[in-house]
């Protein structure tokens, strides 16, 4: 009989694993939770690293909008500057439109320097300049402080 029982085990097809429908439920549960969680984790690092190109953006455009508006100011101060030192100017003078380009410039130089220290040096010595340029007779002092703006121009190009 154990021959017969052999032969009869080998040529029986096995029995497929039978689930209950409950069963099957709590499965396709579990694989549903599975990719709500995967997908869940997934798009919060991408919120993340969106959050983060969002600031790094802001900064950006707070930096390239501080760096137009000074040198615009500079600029601007630099041709009433030298507009005031050409030779068919009588005696140069520090005028009051030279005066407000320069509280116009002179106001962001804090933010500048605090933003971007490299440029700090160079501020320094454009700074240097400002005390006594309004004073009569100055023209070497009024020369000096447009050869530090040109410098100052040329340096805040480079950042």
């Amino acid at each position: 009989m154990a021959a017969a029982d052999v032969a009869a085990a080998s040529t029986r097809t096995p029995t497929r694993l039978r689930l209950t429908l409950y069963a099957k439920g709590i499965i396709a549960f579990v694989a549903l939770l599975a990719y709500v969680t995967i997908i869940g984790l997934y798009m919060a690092h991408e919120q993340g690293r969106l959050l983060y190109a969002h600031g790094e953006l802001q900064q950006l455009h707070a930096e390239s909008g501080l760096l137009t508006k000074v040198n615009a100011a500079l600029t601007h101060f630099l041709v009433s500057l030298q507009t005031s030192l050409n030779p068919g100017t009588a005696e140069p003078r520090f005028s009051v439109d030279i005066q407000l380009d320069l509280a116009a410039l002179t106001s962001k130089l804090p933010e500048l320097q605090a933003t971007f220290p490299e440029i700090a040096s160079t501020v320094r010595r454009f700074e240097r300049y400002l005390p006594g340029a309004g004073e009569e007779q100055e023209r070497d002092r009024l020369i000096a402080l447009r050869d530090s703006g040109l410098q100052f121009a040329e340096d805040l190009h480079k950042i």
